[in-house]
């Protein structure tokens, strides 16, 4: 299983050199792929990043992307950690881990600009859509497509409560 973990900032979030070597892990088998967003927020990442397990910074992201990392290993055939374990060596090292990633130097670019709420409903859109395409007669659809499509719905209405 090979995992990888694409960080996103504001200063690379556009990178096409970053969007091409996603969209080719993506594509080989016994892959995954993830995003941690260091400086910008869900609604600033676009297609095809977006399609990714994002992980913001902070603890209850960072341990649900080590347990997604875990899983995978235990699905592929190789020796995971139990739960518990993953949780309590996290729980462990946690203090370590946010202390360096907290002296990483903050981006001197603006902050990025959210994406409009039409930008996310057509995304959702084309979610819907592909599960739609795909949709087999079994398993409508994926933990992680259920997810994205969760994610977005729930920003897109929280803005609109406010």
């Amino acid at each position: 299983m090979k995992v990888a973990i694409i960080c996103l900032t504001k200063d690379n979030l556009d990178s096409k050199w970053i969007h091409f070597e996603a969209g080719a892990i993506a594509k080989t088998t016994d892959s995954h792929v993830c995003t941690f967003l260091f400086d910008i927020s869900d609604a600033n990442v676009q297609p095809p990043l977006s399609q990714f397990q994002n992980t913001r910074y902070n603890e209850d992201d960072i341990l649900k992307l080590l347990k997604t990392i875990n899983s995978k290993i235990g699905l592929s055939a190789e020796k995971a950690l139990k739960e518990s374990n993953l949780e309590s060596i996290f729980n462990t090292f946690w203090p370590q881990l946010k202390a360096k990633l907290d002296e990483t130097p903050v981006s001197t670019e603006k902050e990025a600009e959210p994406r409009s709420d039409r930008d996310l409903l057509e995304e959702s859109w084309q979610l819907l859509r592909s599960i739609k395409n795909n949709y087999n007669g079994n398993i409508l659809f994926d933990k992680q497509d259920k997810s994205k499509i969760l994610d977005i719905w729930r920003k897109v209405f929280q803005k609109v409560k406010n």
